[in-house]
């Protein structure tokens, strides 16, 4: 799993975006060495769904990751390690 914190925080970001919501936070280059696709993956997800998409990768959830790859067509190997493989 890729180690992350989340909660209901308030936040201000680089580009002036700011509020009170549940903000996950995680290490960028882990989620790119661990799931070189997810980002992309990411850019082409609802915004109300990209939250609990950055969660389910994050904790490697196959049920919710297969959902999320059959509503949105990409494979559930480019967000899951389903190799077996550490």
């Amino acid at each position: 799993m890729i180690r992350y914190e989340t909660g209901y925080k308030a936040y201000v970001a680089g580009d002036g975006n700011f509020g009170v919501e549940s903000v996950i936070t995680f290490d960028y280059e882990d989620l790119l060495d661990k799931f070189p696709k997810a980002w992309e993956i990411l850019d082409g997800i609802s915004d109300y769904s990209r939250f609990d998409f950055i969660l389910a990768v994050c904790d490697e959830d196959e049920v919710v990751l297969a959902e999320f790859a059959e509503n949105y067509d990409f494979e559930l190997s480019d967000v899951l390690n389903v190799s077996g493989e550490v």
